[in-house]
């Protein structure tokens, strides 16, 4: 694949009256897969249908059909080479720098030239600014959004609360300058947008306390995928699904492992098991979790209807984060019933007979052991956490 590639889609033959509109977003949108991804197929959606809309991309992968179908346009940046990686990085340690913590993006010349005249840019997330930024030096003056999804400098500061905790000193060093950066970031940028959006009225609420006069707008994160009528199982399988490259996710699988699944398998004839799904997992926490008694490795599974299926309870024990959970969105939409913590659900209006919360190992171990020994009162809590997310998170795949 060359090192950019552009694919026209025209959506309507003839003259494009609809105002035109520059997509900026770091992956392919997608209905299904990572959390940004199904927020980036939200956001696609939602602007497509009154905008003709060129997607920039930092995605070496070609758009899929039902992309390519939503666009006008989709071009992909060139990869940074080794100099600009070197010299993005040294620029972000300098005192002043208030670069966002991202990777080092910009917009060529010759991809600068080959981009049709757009009335509004609309940037998906804080770290793609540089993209941006290289168009407004051309066309300056044009109005730009930025959707944040939740506040970086906030869920990087916690990230790295939750790695000293751990003793995971270089990861808590990179999420301080992460939080450093961003920081500085929002204040340089955030005055400057037309429109910002985020996740939850949490967010909103903490951005615009920050930065007055800003008047932040919530835009939930949906599930997007159909309604699974799952039967409830007896089967002792308990289920974690997530990115295992992300940090937060890395210590919500060890703290469940290591300290509640034991307690809740304390006294069990028939030990509960934990299946761990997600791509990314590191070989450092692979071998950590083969030593421990009932984990289950699956890996990244393209198809994952078969794993809810095949799962009594859907457990999130989330210490650290941002935005909202869309995994637990989907646990719902699959017909399980979820236990998640206090940073699990937040941003989430679910109420506590919707989805069970707790913090700490003995609540955590025994809402979780009582609800695989319910299956009714599990049925239950999916039928309520089904008509909320119906009501406020829920995309139908046809709208």
């Amino acid at each position: 694949m060359p090192a950019w590639h552009q694919v026209p889609t025209p959506r309507c033959p003839g003259t494009v009256t609809r105002p035109r509109l520059l997509f900026i977003s770091p992956v392919l949108p997608s209905a299904v897969g990572l959390g940004r991804q199904i927020r980036a197929w939200q956001w696609l959606q939602s602007l497509a249908r009154d905008h003709a809309v060129t997607l920039v991309i930092d995605d070496r992968h070609p758009p899929s059909a039902a992309v390519a179908a939503e666009v006008d346009h989709c071009i992909a940046l060139p990869a940074a080479g080794p100099l600009r990686r070197v010299l993005t990085r040294l620029k972000r340690l300098l005192p002043g720098a208030a670069l966002p913590p991202g990777p080092p993006l910009m917009l060529p010349r010759v991809l600068l030239r080959r981009l049709p005249p757009v009335d509004v840019v609309f940037v998906f997330r804080l770290y793609m600014w540089p993209v941006a930024a290289a168009l407004l030096r051309a066309q300056p003056g044009l109005p730009v959004w930025l959707d944040l999804d939740d506040r970086e400098s906030t869920t990087a500061a916690r990230q790295a609360t939750l790695a000293r905790s751990r003793g995971w000193r270089l990861s808590a060093w990179k999420y301080d300058h992460y939080a450093w950066l961003a920081g500085r970031a929002e204040a340089a940028l955030l005055p400057r947008m037309q429109r910002v959006f985020v996740c939850s009225e949490l967010d909103r609420s903490a951005l615009a306390s920050a930065f007055p006069p800003l008047l932040p707008e919530v835009v939930p994160n949906r599930y997007s995928g159909p309604l699974q009528d799952l039967p409830q199982q007896r089967c002792g399988r308990l289920l974690f699904v997530g990115s295992m490259g992300y940090m937060p996710n890395q210590d919500a699988v060890l703290w469940f492992a290591q300290e509640i699944l034991p307690h809740i398998n304390r006294g069990r004839s028939r030990p509960l098991k934990l299946h761990v799904v997600g791509p990314g997992l590191p070989r450092w926490l692979q071998i950590e979790l083969e030593r421990l008694p009932h984990v289950v490795i699956e890996g990244f599974m393209a198809e994952l209807v078969a794993a809810y299926r095949n799962a009594d309870l859907v457990i999130c024990p989330i210490r650290a984060g941002g935005g909202t959970r869309i995994k637990i969105l989907e646990a719902v939409a699959m017909g399980r019933a979820v236990v998640t913590t206090t940073v699990g659900q937040e941003g989430l209006a679910f109420a506590a007979d919707e989805i069970a919360v707790a913090d700490d190992v003995e609540a955590f171990a025994a809402i979780a052991g009582a609800l695989v020994d319910d299956p009714e009162r599990r049925a239950g809590m999916v039928d309520r956490a089904r008509g909320r997310l119906r009501r406020d998170y829920w995309l139908p795949p046809a709208a």
